[in-house]
């Protein structure tokens, strides 16, 4: 099984070359649209040292709190907030753990779901594009292909993609060597046999580590425990002293001490392994500063130091003989634990932050039923939906709507409903629908611009009007965020009449973007900032997306409006419309009980949630109108 582990080593120059030139820019957008959260990283095995240095890199990165966790432990949680994400890191993509881990990511309704495969077309990726709009999937082909039997040039690539992705204004050396601060790899495998010699001759080894050197650390446990190269402790260098010491005070004649650090922490080492007491072996490595380079570098160490021992002990780490009841260990399914699938009412008490049901079980369970009893009985004439986060992605607003939306779209206009499409956007969502749907239709189609600003019918060029000069609510404003030292580098500002866009150049700066447009529009009357998918709007005046919704409701006479919207929240652009009495969100529900909730089966958000709801309106042959039929299970 596998191949021999020294042509993974000697392929570890080639696999750092590759994932240094490697397209990590689609990553990296996510990655900044999750940093604003927590991150919980699943990985198992090799990918699970993957995991810590992700985590690590997240914490330095963002400032936000991140835990490498495994796929049973993460299978147990009982809970998410809406504002953690999840990544799955993984290298081949198809054992059992890590597709379960998926599925249970998605049922979390996490921010985001990030999956990272080191291979192309494996049972992972098909799983994650099935999934939601919130499931992202990025493939990476290790060229030098499989690992063997450890993980080893696919743990390099991913440690590299991670570093640039977290870190883009770093630039990594162009060679591993530079990295390594030698000339060749070779001349690092020696410094490593130097600074361990006589401490892979013993049973047992302890490992002391650091922040920048954990993922090492623990990746030298996987390997000399996978490969049964020696028995490994693990504890940080100030953990040691509290107790750790026991183990070599009875064991020490068994026992070998390797030190594992950055820089900063070569005086602690030093001092902590004097007091190791003689005749037992210890070792030292440290790794270069800055970070990501000492991560990466830990990284490294492990790998070589797993050859050294393989040889001391006439193993070859990559490729042991596996026992028939291991295989049968790897292949065993964990199940799917105690915890029941959480009902409907349960998710909504969720999303409303209410962590348990409790004496809330009745109202929310009664609001539930009246919308469902609503959606069951009226008739539905019209349909009014936001645009960016509900008919189309974020992937795909420089395209428009995929085609399953296309598709219902016009099976609903063709049975003579009216359709509103209430969008913070100006003229290029007209030309996405024009593109998109029959010209024939075009009359049955209301857009309401700017949200609800301006209205006008797919067909009328005339709407919306080109209004580069702001209102006057909205002028002395604009000028305060233009002199605003980090906004105005930060941000794009877009003119639109009685609207003023706000487009942020990084997602990470978000909070502060919207805390500081907000600040400053507190004090002008009249004036109120919303938030779409993409953006900030500072709005003046009376404008709303409802606005759209009685535009409709003009057109069919009065008959029945679903409106669905992705933002129901504040100060989500869709608060307003999404507390119409037929309302259905893909994504943030209202707080209102019996209205814009998220009913969308398997998890499901933004488009594909959407799809769900459109697919639900069903025609019996009445000319302009629909039935709202929902079979989705609830599981």
């Amino acid at each position: 099984m596998g191949r021999p582990y020294h042509s993974e080593i000697e392929a570890l120059p080639s696999t750092y070359a590759w994932a240094n030139q490697a397209e990590t820019g689609a990553l990296a957008d996510v990655i900044e649209r999750v940093a604003e959260g927590p991150l919980l990283v699943v990985g198992s095995g090799g990918s699970l040292s993957a995991a810590k240095l992700a985590a690590t890199y997240h914490e330095s990165a963002t400032g936000r709190v991140a835990r490498a966790i495994t796929p049973l432990e993460f299978r147990d949680l009982d809970d998410l907030d809406g504002e953690t994400s999840v990544m799955l890191l993984t290298a081949g993509g198809s054992n059992k753990d890590i597709l379960s881990a998926l599925a249970r990511a998605q049922a979390h309704e996490p921010r985001a779901v990030v999956a990272v495969v080191m291979k192309s077309g494996s049972r992972l990726a098909k799983a994650a594009r099935e999934s939601d709009d919130r499931t992202h999937l990025f493939e990476f082909p290790v060229p030098f292909g499989k690992d063997g039997y450890l993980a080893t040039n696919s743990l390099l690539g991913s440690a590299i993609l991670l570093a640039r992705t977290y870190f883009r204004r770093f630039d990594l050396p162009k060679s591993l060597a530079r990295l390594l601060g030698v000339v060749e790899l070779k001349d690092y495998f020696a410094a490593i046999r130097f600074e361990t010699a006589g401490c892979f001759d013993r049973p047992y080894l302890m490992v002391l580590f650091d922040r920048a050197t954990s993922a090492g650390a623990a990746d030298i446990e996987t390997r000399f425990s996978e490969a049964a190269l020696a028995a490994v402790q693990l504890a940080d260098l100030r953990n040691f002293g509290h107790g750790r010491h026991q183990w070599l005070a009875r064991f020490g004649e068994s026992t070998a001490v390797l030190s594992l650090h950055a820089p900063e922490n070569r005086s602690l080492a030093r001092r902590t392994l004097a007091l190791v007491p003689a005749g037992i072996p210890r070792g030292s490595i440290e790794v270069p500063a800055p970070s990501p380079v000492s991560e990466i570098v830990a990284l490294v160490a492990s790998m070589l130091t797993a050859a050294d021992a393989g040889k001391a002990r006439g193993i070859d780490p990559g490729r042991p003989r596996v026992p028939d009841f291991g295989r049968k260990l790897y292949r065993l399914s964990s199940g799917r634990g105690t915890r029941k699938t959480r009902s409907l009412s349960q998710r909504s008490a969720r999303r409303l932050g209410v962590p348990r049901l409790g004496d809330f079980s009745a109202p929310i369970e009664e609001g539930l039923a009246a919308l469902f009893d609503r959606l069951a009985t009226i008739r539905f004439a019209g349909l009014v939906a936001d645009y960016d986060g509900t008919l189309v992605s974020q992937a795909e607003k420089a395209t428009g709507p995929r085609l399953a939306v296309r598709l219902e779209l016009v099976r609903l206009l063709e049975s003579g409903l009216i359709v509103g499409i209430a969008t913070g956007r100006g003229r290029s969502v007209r030309e996405d629908l024009r593109t998109a749907l029959p010209q024939n239709l075009w009359s049955q189609v209301m857009l309401g611009y700017y949200n609800g600003g301006q209205l006008g019918a797919l067909e009328d060029d005339s709407v919306p009007a080109r209004d580069d000069v702001l209102v006057d609510e909205l002028e002395p404003l604009y000028e305060q965020l233009m002199e605003h030292p980090v906004l105005s580098v930060a941000c794009k500002f877009t003119c639109r009449g009685s609207q003023l866009t706000v487009e942020l150049a990084s997602a990470d700066l978000g909070r502060v973007v919207f805390d500081t447009v907000a600040t400053l529009a507190s004090g002008v009357h009249g004036v109120r900032v919303v938030c779409s998918s993409h953006s900030l709007d500072v709005i003046a005046g009376p404008v709303s997306k409802l606005s759209v919704v009685k535009e409709v409701e003009k057109r069919v006479g009065g008959r029945g409006i679903l409106a669905i919207g992705d933002k129901g929240t504040f100060p989500g652009n869709d608060l307003d419309l999404l507390q119409h009495p037929t309302s259905l969100s893909v994504d943030e529900e209202s707080p209102l009980l019996d209205r814009g909730k998220r009913i969308a089966a398997g998890g499901k958000r933004g488009v594909a949630a959407a799809l769900q709801y459109l697919a639900a309106l069903r025609t019996d042959g009445s000319l302009g109108e629909c039935g709202f039929v929902w079979e989705a299970s609830d599981e």
